[in-house]
């Protein structure tokens, strides 16, 4: 499975916050520094700010952990609310929250409804644009430019005639603003979209449960497919092949349950 959790390896890291274990594994690392590398070139190539390539990669990197994590916490925490502990893992697709017990929905297992699925899988999207809001907040109202988040791709802030207007903190302050408000805006943007496994796509099967216990999961289902090609073709047109080669994978991920679901008699069929 795509967003399945990862084995462990030698090489993660580990540590504790707020009580919560986190484990990082080294493709986490690698990941996040491909992603950036387009921004990181923005940031230091000649219209740039006068930072070298490495530090805007490192900020960068920096500043995707931080989010990440925010976003995951945004998980983990809503789990401890509902009586539930968790831990979090970050690795080459972003990250993931994994409760120690298994969390049902559609009244199975410990009462558990459709309502409190919804809540954990928006926590995590919406503490992540929380923190895109706090950190643009702080440097607007100080006096300094703010980059526009959308659309995914890094925009030119250099062209933006509001710019020269506005104070500019330092170019490794600038850096970090710019890298953790499109992080952060980009990444919540994607995990609500109707695709599944992403938060947006849990919300969707439980959002259409609500409304037609017995075709909700097919419906999700097919939503989240068609939604996925989509996106992974808007991806492939615009030179975007990771996210592209990503939602591709989404989208046959959800065939091939659907498929397996349908097989087993659809509703009751035990749907996991």
């Amino acid at each position: 499975m795509l967003l399945a959790e990862p084995s462990p390896s030698q090489l993660d890291l580990h540590f504790s916050l707020l009580g919560i274990p986190v484990r990082i594994t080294p493709w986490f690392w690698l990941t996040a520094a491909i992603l950036g590398w387009n921004v990181a070139q923005e940031l230091s190539g000649p219209q740039g700010i006068g930072i070298s390539m490495g530090a805007a990669l490192l900020i960068w990197t920096a500043a995707v952990l931080i989010s990440i994590t925010v976003h995951e916490f945004g998980h983990a925490l809503t789990f401890r609310a509902f009586g539930v502990a968790s831990h979090v893992v970050l690795y080459q697709f972003g990250g993931l929250a994994v409760p120690e017990v298994t969390f049902g929905s559609y009244g199975r297992g410990q009462g558990e409804n459709p309502w409190k699925q919804i809540l954990i899988s928006m926590a995590g999207p919406g503490a992540q644009l929380l923190l895109a809001i706090a950190v643009a907040a702080a440097f607007h109202f100080s006096g300094y430019y703010v980059p526009n988040p959308m659309p995914f791709k890094f925009l030119p802030w250099f062209q933006n005639s509001f710019l020269w207007a506005m104070k500019r903190p330092s170019p490794a302050m600038f850096t970090f603003e710019v890298s953790i408000i499109i992080a952060s805006v980009s990444w919540a943007l994607l995990n609500l979209l109707p695709v599944y496994p992403l938060d947006g796509g849990r919300i969707a099967r439980e959002v259409l449960t609500l409304i037609s216990p017995r075709e909700g999961i097919r419906f999700s289902l097919v939503l989240s497919i068609l939604a996925a090609a989509a996106i992974a073709l808007w991806a492939f047109q615009h030179q975007d092949p990771y996210l592209g080669i990503m939602f591709a994978m989404l989208g046959y991920g959800s065939f091939m349950t659907l498929q397996a679901y349908m097989g087993r008699g659809g509703y009751g069929g035990g749907f996991p």
